[in-house]
């Protein structure tokens, strides 16, 4: 339970941080709509009030605006400073004069006249654009006289001062740097504006004649603690050259604040609403598609390893209608009880039949046991002794001694390729094989020929057996041997053990039709025969180093003169602490023999 929780809580953290994202995206378009459309019905309004200031300040000079930004370009200080009495009479002179119009009367005036009159309006265009602010509810507004190379804020009634903000200093005298060879003016009536593409783009577009229309632009960087929307308007000259342009700038200060603050009060209001309703929604949702099929799976899986029953495990199973990952894992612990059951059937039935197979093993090592002779014969002439120790529950090597008549004793030692059943299959029939041709009569050549003919003709495995086969005569002491490819004997004369390097033959039940060669060893009294299988020679150490004949005959010679039982216990001694760990590989066999004479 504590699990199927921990799963409903990750993806309910999942589902509500999907749910917070998705609340703040769209109340901060809910903000930006609402703020554009705000701007965008400001615009409007913004845009007939520029209007309106630029023909009152166009009808209070009857048009003359563009010239009178020329006399100030001319001699900025002497148009702002007070009117003296021959200016006056000159200004009266001009006004007295109701015949024409002020614009056609300044276009007639000598240039000192066109000065006194430009000197006279510019306090009343300060005026229009001062009251025309204060008039329509605005923060500011300002006439700027822009050029290519500078812009300079003729008026500016920011500081609620209807004349603006007089310079008491020529403007043009406090350069504070140039930039691409030009003078930046830093100090004017009002504020000093650079053109500098990147803070004064708006500006740049009238210079540029990319513009001339209303342009507004969006200003919440210039106070930190105003929100500003600024609209400008351009005015030409008659010849089409760009005189100045007027702007107007609104506080919305206000208007933004509370926008913000309504989004973000929505914002959480909208989080916590939904918080509690996707909480709730999404603890049924999950119970329903994940949290009650997941408990129905578990408790499948407890009935399952409760009972073993996987038909209960599917009945319970098809109840889970779900279709995703869910219905996915039902179907697999579906399968999965099925496959466990089919496997622990099939483990039970090979485990029985491992069972069988190792109680015919078992009855298998029991038979080839009682096929060697384990009740060695005390006789006055000769004394034997032999052992064998198979790598496997059964194995391929044997030995064998039975009497041939009154006088002759026949010894078998042999070694078959291959271990486990099939070899104690194709031994018996080989020793049984050996012990009958010899028993009809025959040197061992002649034996061994027959018993490779025997087993080539029934082979069908491809297998074969090394053989030695010895044929002691009693009253001799001689033993007429033949080699079938086994390993060489070991003759123990004058007190010491030899190896004997006789001729070998080929392997019996390989090829048909192979002759054999008869050799003779003339034991005296006291003399013996060691003969063995390779397991012996070929025994591994842990460092894969062979045990070889060296020390066979090693061991052998370590108490030379001992019974033909202790002769092998010592062999055996040897081998064992050569090999130390190392697991047996292959049938390791022996067979001793002392002549007594």
């Amino acid at each position: 339970m504590k699990k199927n929780v921990r799963l409903l809580f990750q993806i309910g953290i999942l589902i509500v941080a999907v749910f917070i994202i998705g609340s703040i995206l769209a109340s901060y378009y809910l903000f930006v709509r609402s703020k554009n459309l705000y701007l965008s019905a400001k615009n409007e309004m913004m845009t007939i009030n520029l209007k309106t200031i630029k023909e009152e300040l166009l009808y209070s000079s009857e048009g003359l605006l563009t010239e009178y930004i020329d006399y100030w370009e001319q001699d900025p200080k002497q148009i702002i400073a007070p009117r003296t009495r021959k200016e006056m009479d000159t200004i009266a002179k001009i006004w007295s004069n109701t015949d024409i119009s002020d614009k056609e009367c300044f276009f007639k005036l000598d240039e000192y006249e066109k000065f006194c009159d430009a000197k006279s309006n510019y306090p009343l265009i300060s005026d229009d654009l001062y009251y025309t602010k204060v008039n329509l509810g605005y923060d500011q507004a300002r006439c700027i006289d822009i050029k290519k190379d500078r812009a300079i804020v003729l008026l500016d009634t920011g500081n609620g001062n209807g004349y603006g903000s007089p310079a008491d200093e020529d403007p043009y005298e406090n350069l504070s740097n140039t930039e691409n060879g030009k003078d930046i003016i830093t100090y004017a009536l009002g504020d000093t504006i650079d053109l500098n593409l990147t803070d004064h783009k708006v500006l740049k577009r009238f210079v540029d004649g990319k513009e001339d229309t209303t342009v507004f632009e969006e200003d919440l960087k210039s106070q930190e603690d105003k929100a500003l929307y600024v609209g400008y308007i351009p005015i030409y000259s008659d010849d089409g050259e760009l005189k100045c342009v007027i702007s107007i700038i609104y506080d919305w200060t206000d208007v933004y604040t509370t926008l913000y603050k309504d989004t973000v009060r929505t914002i959480i209001i909208e989080f916590l609403v939904g918080l509690l309703l996707a909480g709730g929604l999404l603890l049924i949702f999950i119970y329903g598609i994940a949290i009650k099929p997941l408990q129905k799976v578990n408790g499948a899986l407890r009935n399952y390893m409760k009972n073993k029953d996987s038909a209960q495990v599917s009945a319970q199973i098809k109840t889970i209608k779900s279709r995703n990952e869910i219905g996915v894992l039902a179907d697999d612990v579906n399968q999965l009880a099925q496959e466990i059951d089919r496997y622990t059937k099939e483990n039970i039935k090979l485990a029985t039949e491992k069972e069988r197979v190792t109680t015919e093993l078992d009855l298998a090592t029991k038979i080839q046991s009682e096929m060697l002779i384990k009740d060695f014969p005390e006789r006055s002439e000769y004394e034997l002794y032999a052992s064998m120790e198979p790598a496997k529950e059964v194995g391929g090597d044997f030995y064998d001694f039975f009497a041939i008549g009154e006088n002759h004793l026949g010894i078998v030692i042999a070694d078959v390729s291959g271990k486990g059943i099939p070899a104690a299959l194709l031994m018996m029939s080989a020793m049984t094989s050996i012990r009958n041709f010899a028993l009809l009569g025959g040197t061992p050549a002649e034996i061994l020929k027959k018993v490779n003919d025997d087993l080539a003709r029934r082979n069908i495995s491809d297998m074969f057996v090394t053989v030695w086969l010895g044929i002691l005569n009693i009253k001799t002491g001689v033993i007429e041997a033949a080699n079938a490819g086994h390993e060489y004997p070991a003759i123990r004369s004058n007190g010491r053990f030899e190896l004997f390097k006789d001729k070998h033959g080929f392997v019996l039940g390989g090829m048909g039709g192979m002759e054999y060669t008869n050799y003779e060893i003339q034991l005296s009294k006291g003399d013996g025969i060691f003969v063995y299988t390779d397991g012996i020679a070929e025994a591994n150490s842990d460092v894969s180093n062979l045990y070889g004949t060296d020390r066979i005959i090693e061991a052998l010679n370590s108490d030379a003169d001992a019974s033909p039982k202790d002769l092998i216990s010592n062999v055996n001694k040897s081998v064992d602490e050569f090999v130390e760990s190392a697991e047996q590989f292959d049938d390791m066999t022996m067979l001793c023999l002392t002549y007594k004479g």
